[in-house]
């Protein structure tokens, strides 16, 4: 993975309503994966709120690093350097 290049990926929004990270992160993920990046697991998420009264809104910024894997990102992710095949449940 050495060579390979770190692409940070973003979801930006406004809301009335707070937003639950997991729901965010699960619909950035499925960006990256039909892009053919996997989620890099070294660098941590992170999920950035802020309301504002006068206008009664959350704005919510959440950053993930992803790196091109080709085939089947929903079935790799990426720690220490090294591709990591997931295994299929069951096993």
């Amino acid at each position: 993975m050495s060579d390979q290049i770190i692409r940070r990926f973003q979801l930006v929004g406004i809301t009335k309503t707070p937003m639950k990270k997991r729901e965010l992160e699960l619909q950035l993920l499925e960006t990256m994966y039909q892009e053919g990046y996997a989620q890099l697991l070294d660098v941590d998420t992170t999920f950035k709120t802020t309301y504002n009264s006068e206008k009664d809104h959350y704005r919510f910024v959440l950053t993930m690093q992803g790196v091109h894997v080709g085939d089947e990102p929903w079935n790799t992710v990426v720690t220490a350097g090294r591709t990591i095949q997931k295994k299929p449940s069951g096993l």
